[in-house]
């Protein structure tokens, strides 16, 4: 967060409360709440949970609390545009908005009108797209 804070740009948004950080990572449905680790550089704002050799140019292993995608939109509200960018968990990401999304669900939550995201196969976002339409 403090490598983010040094960009002239976002300053501004997080004072303003209109960005906000989050020290998590995505979990799967039903896998929010729980811990994972993430392997961080200090100096440099990327970080992943899913490449351990990181650990191996000097970035270091944290613990860090694992959230939905779906449950970002219940305590953040609606998204006009949501940017998926969590590598290896996408379609952690893509499941849990769909599950939002199924009869029976509880706490629906209203799906973000424009979605972007880097897809590891094409295949992850049929399975996606299939539980739309059912």
């Amino acid at each position: 967060i403090e490598v983010a804070m040094s960009i002239d740009w976002v300053q501004p948004l997080v004072l303003e409360g209109r960005l906000t950080f989050l020290h998590a990572a995505i979990a799967g449905v039903g896998k929010g709440g729980s811990r994972s680790t993430i392997f961080a550089f200090e100096e440099r704002p990327e970080q992943s949970n899913a490449q351990p050799w990181v650990e191996d140019f000097g970035g270091k292993a944290e613990s860090v609390r694992t959230v939905e995608c779906a449950d970002l939109l219940r305590v953040f509200g609606y998204a006009v545009y949501m940017k998926i960018d969590v590598e290896s968990s996408t379609i952690d990401c893509l499941e849990s908005l769909a599950e939002s999304q199924s009869e029976g669900n509880r706490s629906p939550v209203p799906l973000p009108k424009f979605l972007s995201m880097e897809l590891e196969a094409a295949s992850l976002f049929e399975r996606f797209y299939e539980n739309l339409q059912t």
